[in-house]
């Protein structure tokens, strides 16, 4: 035999050993007759039940309904000896139901393993009171849906319903209610029907999040009353989010900037936060704001709480106007000094030439006359006081302009006037003159300021000196 044959061998040894394993196991089929029945509300159904199994081994099995509203017994152990039709039977008894005709789910399952069987049977339950003839309304029901939601989505809710008999019941109100929810609907079934209704609920967007049970009643209206279903409720939890957002309007002036910033929450939860704006110390010197923002490094910032479906409305303003203002006020004031100020400059000195007994006996005051505009003064007269404790002495230096008029006062002293007929731009005249104290003066004296009277072009002006003090210690 060749290598090739050889192999060929053992592949089919091969399937033929795993189709042996396969078939090797166990199986079972279970049989109920009838498949309908119809019983009263106080009576139970029998039926037969009949089961075989390809074991080589006795075997238990055990029947029972899912559904609880049904009472299921055989009336023999269910021990199914190998290749023999085990043959019981069956009862179902109905527990405090409507009459009606029902779909009951049975199970038959061997004990010990996971093979089973589903069958269903129809069992039509008939009032004892006679003569009705008509089904009372029975429907079972499923709700299902999504176990969270957010709020700005739309929640699906998927209600599956059946009829339990043969009428048709043509309204049919199916009510959703919770915490959040609060809807209803109407739906129609045939006999024996099976419907599934899907139903799309909106919640506000702002719901606060939290944890909610939807419940659903099924209620069929019947003459002057309702039959009420009411089914599993369902949790619900409604999630938070948030959603922060700012507009920002701006206004524009001269050398003035208006910002208006509409702050908003559109989550469903309380937003509290810092909203900052980049500024400088520079710029900050020049904003107002409202409400009043704090100033962190240059920046403002303000504390924001805003609850669900809030806003504020937080506005500033750069205006650096004042800057604007404050230079045109410096320019008037320098303009005005330069307009109006006297165009003439008058510096009055005094020296000490003599002394006597250790005090101030001889002065001589010399008055200094500046024109400092560019246009020619005339008729200038100028006068000066001598006080009371001296008087003028008559001796003048060569050069000097000597008083036109000398004046005594009883309370000023002595007045000495001069007169000049002009004096050109930019010229400098001097005046000087001496005084000798009637006593020793000690340790010095304060002399009064001397006062000029002029033209320049038709405008009278006038001006005065410095106040000179003269101070000696013998």
């Amino acid at each position: 035999m060749s290598l090739l044959n050889k192999k060929v061998v053992l592949w089919l040894a091969l399937l033929i050993v795993l189709s042996s394993i396969a078939f090797a196991q166990d199986t079972f089929h279970a049989r109920i007759e009838p498949a309908e029945v119809a019983i009263k509300q106080d009576q139970t159904a029998e039926l037969n039940l009949s089961i075989t199994h390809t074991s080589d081994q006795i075997k238990t099995f055990e029947i029972y309904s899912k559904n609880v509203i049904w009472d299921v017994r055989v009336q023999d152990a269910m021990r199914v000896e190998p290749s023999q039709l085990f043959s019981t039977q069956l009862f179902v008894r109905p527990l405090n139901i409507n009459p009606g005709t029902y779909i009951v789910p049975l199970t038959v399952k061997q004990v010990g393993s996971n093979l089973k069987e589903e069958k269903n049977i129809v069992l039509e339950v008939r009032s004892v009171v006679p003569p009705e003839q008509s089904y009372l309304p029975a429907v079972r029901g499923e709700v299902y849906l999504q176990d969270d939601i957010d709020p700005r989505d739309e929640l699906k809710i998927r209600v599956l319903l059946q009829n339990q008999n043969r009428r048709e019941l043509d309204k049919v109100d199916v009510k959703i209610r919770s915490k959040t929810i609060n809807q209803d609907y109407t739906a129609s079934l045939g006999p024996l029907e099976k419907k599934e209704l899907k139903f799309f609920v909106q919640l506000s967007p702002f719901t606060k999040p939290q944890d909610d049970l939807i419940r659903v009643s099924v209620i069929v209206p019947e003459k002057d009353r309702g039959f009420r279903f009411d089914l599993d409720p369902k949790p619900l939890e409604i999630l938070d989010y948030t959603d922060f957002s700012e507009e920002v309007k701006t206004e524009e002036g001269f050398l003035k900037t208006t910002y208006l910033v509409t702050l908003s929450n559109q989550g469903n939860v309380r937003h509290q936060d810092q909203y900052k704006i980049a500024s400088s110390f520079f710029k900050n010197i020049f904003v107002t704001t409202v409400p009043r923002a704090e100033k962190v490094q240059g920046n403002l910032v303000w504390d924001i709480d805003l609850k669900s479906n809030d806003s504020e409305l937080i506005m500033y303003t750069f205006n650096f106007q004042p800057i604007l203002i404050i230079s045109i006020a410096i320019l008037i004031i320098l303009i005005s000094y330069f307009v109006f100020r006297s165009p003439v400059v008058m510096r009055k000195t005094a020296t000490v030439i003599a002394t006597k007994e250790g005090g101030i006996s001889e002065l001589k005051i010399i008055i200094e006359i500046i024109n400092r505009s560019k246009k020619q003064i005339k008729h200038v007269k100028i006068i000066d006081n001598v006080p009371r404790i001296a008087e003028l002495a008559k001796e003048y230096d060569v050069g000097t302009v000597k008083p036109d008029k000398v004046v005594q006062h009883e309370r000023k002293g002595t007045l000495v006037k001069w007169s000049l007929d002009e004096v050109d731009p930019g010229e400098e005249r001097v005046i000087s003159y001496k005084v000798k104290s009637k006593l020793s003066i000690l340790g010095g004296v304060t002399l009064p300021s001397a006062a000029a009277k002029f033209d320049v072009g038709k405008r009278h002006r006038t001006a005065n000196s410095n106040t000179p003090v003269i101070g000696f210690i013998g």
